[in-house]
């Protein structure tokens, strides 16, 4: 699936416009299956030069449709600096092999 994604990001990047992943939901019961695919999708789509941003429909389980998605459980959340940074973010990713993607 990353090679998939990598040419669709690849095709709607030829527009010349910035790239928005928009209401993305990575839905598994099992935490770290779902964590390992959210991370390879970020991974994925902030490696992009033309991806400018991405959207989730939420993150915490005390406010989120649906508990088989989310990225935090619990009354405490906190948010790195570094995720709020996505061209340092893309600069430390960049170069990355796709294969280091796990299939969706």
């Amino acid at each position: 699936m990353p090679v998939v994604l990598q040419a669709r990001l690849d095709k709607v990047a030829e527009a010349g416009l910035p790239i928005w992943i928009s209401e993305l939901d990575v839905q598994e019961s099992d935490v770290n299956t779902r964590a390992n695919r959210y991370e390879n999708l970020v991974r994925l789509f902030f490696a992009h030069e033309a991806v400018e941003g991405l959207l989730l429909w939420g993150f915490w389980d005390g406010a989120h449709w649906c508990s088989d998605c989310v990225l935090a459980e619990g009354s405490s959340v906190t948010v790195r600096d570094s995720l709020l940074k996505p061209d340092a973010h893309r600069q430390e990713m960049q170069g990355l092999p796709t294969e280091s993607c796990s299939s969706q």
